[in-house]
Parts: structure tokens; sequence; C-alpha cells
């Protein structure tokens, strides 16, 4: 009977070992050990994705209905119900058509109310599902999409109603890249997975990735800085349409919410003023940076914001001036991350990222356009189209410029 062996093995065969088991094990994507749940493996997917749609749909509801009690209407509760499932479906940038009229300008803040939740419910997945490799954890997060994307479809079946048609398979397709989004973000949190996302990214599309972030990132700053100036100067007619309303005291909360919701859609507005396009207000009216809005306007604390004229040419000049900035912020970038990059590269690739900035400012663009109702509000917003074009020339060639300098 042999005995066993009790000395143990050699340093070098033990690093050997170690060695071949790195290159053979697949790269996990947690980073630490899930806790237990009870939930079987195949449900915890749609657990999280039914959770994220139940919690954002109370909330919405909770606040239409203290709305509903707080008002003096002859609605009905089922009426209130049918109104917080629409404004959910709203929350999705689906387009809500009452009669005749169609909205589809919907506030980009609404947005935050179902992303939050399922960024939470995101992160609870990780921590409840342990990955042995990437394309598990892609499969997973698949499965949550899906659910909740059918979950909206139902919501938006559930409130059409005969005063107001939604479309359940818009409402599904918006639901689904909002969760698809968000899930993404989760897991690019994660060490692991960034780790793997940038290993498989060549270090030019990763400066360029970089590059672009930065673009987006200090158009909007602009176009905020803008637009809170040119709302801080216009201050007393906001706070006049207040008055005109007749939202005072607790009932100029609910409009002070929804201005707060449709700021965002007030600086995607401002960043295609800046790059140039500018916005259409309705009748066929459009906002640059040298002509103002002109024609009737509806009552609204964001309106007085529009300039009435055009700007004086030096502060036009100053505003049109930002974008090319921004652009030789990116160029000088790219120029600073790639040392060892010849200068031909680098302008190409600085201009290749004006052009990937100026195509998420043109993302955004489409979002914002749309229509307010009928009549003179049918079209308005700024144009993708012609925030890609001519956001491509300006930044690409202020971006190549400034790598070539």
């Amino acid at each position: 009977m042999a005995l066993p062996r009790l000395l143990p093995a050699r340093c070098d065969t033990a690093d050997v070992a170690v060695g071949q088991a790195r290159e053979t094990m697949t790269p996990v994507v947690v980073d630490r050990e899930a806790p237990a749940t009870s939930i079987p493996l195949g449900l915890i997917a749609p657990v999280a994705a039914l959770w994220a749609l139940v919690v954002s749909l109370l909330g919405v509801v909770v606040v239409v209905v203290i709305a509903w009690v707080l008002s003096s209407g002859d609605s009905s509760f089922s009426d209130a119900l049918r109104g917080a499932a629409t404004l959910w479906t709203a929350a999705h940038l689906s387009p809500v058509s009452v009669g005749a009229a169609t909205i589809s300008v919907l506030p980009i803040g609404l947005v935050a109310v179902p992303a939050i939740t399922l960024v939470l419910a995101s992160r609870w997945l990780v921590r409840a599902v342990s990955w042995p490799t990437p394309r598990a954890g892609v499969g997973q997060a698949a499965i949550m999409v899906a659910v909740y994307g059918l979950g909206a479809a139902v919501v938006a079946s559930r409130a059409d109603g005969p005063q107001s048609n939604l479309a359940p398979g818009r409402t599904a397709l918006n639901a689904a890249v909002l969760a698809a989004v968000c899930v993404g973000w989760t897991l690019l949190r994660l060490p692991s997975v960034r780790a793997v996302v940038l290993d498989r990214l060549s270090p030019s599309l990763s400066v360029t990735g970089r590059a672009v972030v930065l673009g987006v990132a200090g158009m909007l700053a602009c176009a905020s800085a803008v637009a809170g100036v040119s709302l801080g100067a216009h201050w007393s007619e906001a706070v006049g349409s207040y008055r005109v309303l007749g939202a005072t005291g607790l009932s100029s909360v609910p409009l002070t919410i929804v201005a707060l919701m449709y700021l965002p859609n007030a600086v995607v507005w401002t960043a295609a003023l800046l790059v140039g396009p500018g916005f259409m207000v309705g009748g066929g009216n459009t906002v640059t940076a040298v002509s103002g809005a002109t024609g009737a306007l509806p009552v609204f604390p964001l309106v007085p914001a529009l300039p009435a004229t055009g700007a004086p040419s030096i502060t036009a000049a100053a505003v049109l001036a930002m974008p090319v900035i921004v652009g030789a912020l990116m160029g000088w970038f790219v120029v600073r991350a790639r040392r060892d990059a010849t200068v031909e590269t680098c302008a190409l690739q600085a201009a290749v990222a004006g052009g990937g900035c100026s195509a998420v400012l043109a993302a955004l663009a489409a979002l914002t356009h749309g229509g307010l109702g009928a009549g003179r509000l049918a079209q308005i917003g700024p144009s993708a189209v012609s925030v890609l074009l001519v956001g491509a020339v300006v930044l690409a060639v202020s971006a190549a410029s400034s790598a070539w300098a």
C-alpha cells in the first residue's frame, strides 16, 4: 500500500500549474461573491425587470393620485390611474395622442423616474447572480431588457382609452432601449467587465471614444451656461408666467416640476443653437444665434428665455465660437493621449471624434423634436439632420485643425 505524499510539490511545478490554470481561466463578470438568494436562477432577471417597472409605476401613481385628491375636478379615480399610466408611458418618450393632437415633445427629465429604478434593479441583478462568463451575463441582461419592454407594452395597452391614444409597440421599443442602456451602464461600472471591454478595444478607438465623451460634455456644459444666463436675464418674465397661469401657492408646484423636467430639452435646443442650425418654435419660425422667436408663443416658465430678437454681433460671435473651442479641446486631448502617433493620424482621429460628437448631439436633437398638439406648435425643436451635418463640419474641422497644429 503506497503511503500518501507528505512533502509539498516542487515550487517550479506549482508555478507551472498556476500559470496553466490562469491561461485557461475564463474571466468572470462579477467582482465579488454573489449573496445567496431563494429566487430560482431563471427568474432573477424577470423579477428584476418587473421590480423596476412596478416601483417606477407606483411612484408616478402616488404623485398623480395626490394631485387628483388636491384638485377640484370631476374626474374619477380610474381616470387618475389611467392618467398615471399615460404619464409613465410618456416617461419612456413614447408619443401620446389626445384627440386629434399628438404630443411627441416629452420632457427628457421624466426619463429619470424609470432610469433610477432600472439602475437599482440592474445592481441587484449583478449581486444576485454569479456569472461564470461574460456571455452568461449578457444573456441575463437580455432577459431583463425583454421582460421590461413587454411589461411596458402591457401598461401602454391598458392605459389606452377613448381620451388618449398610446403606441404600445413604440413604448415597448423605447422601454427596451432604456433598459439596455441602464443595464449596460451598470455592467460597465464593474472593474472586471470594464477591463474586458477595454482589452478588446484598440488604443485609437478608446481615445476616440473618450474624445467624443469630452466633446459632448463640453457642448452640453456650454449650452447649460447659455440657457441659464438667458433664463436669468428674463427671470421676471418667467415668474410672471405663474401669475398668468394662476399658479400660486401649492398650485405652482406641478408647474415647477414640469418646467424642471423640460430643462434638459432646453439644454439640447441651446446646443443646437450653438452648433448653428438652431431650433424651430412653431409656424416655421427658427431661433438661431442671429434670429429670435416671433409670433405668439405659449405661456410657460421656460419660454421667456427664448430671445425675441437676434443676439448682438459680439454675443452671437461668442456663442458660435463655443463649438469651435470644444472641437479644439477634443483635438488637444487626442494629441495628448496619442503621443506616439503621427500628426496626420491624430488629425484624422480628432476629425472622427468630432463627427461622433455631432452624431450624439443629433440623436439628442431627434429626441427633443416633435410637436405639442396641432396648429402652430405641431413642429418644434431642432432638426437632427441639420445638427448632424453642420456639427460634423464645425466640430470635425476645429478638432482636426487643433490636432494638426
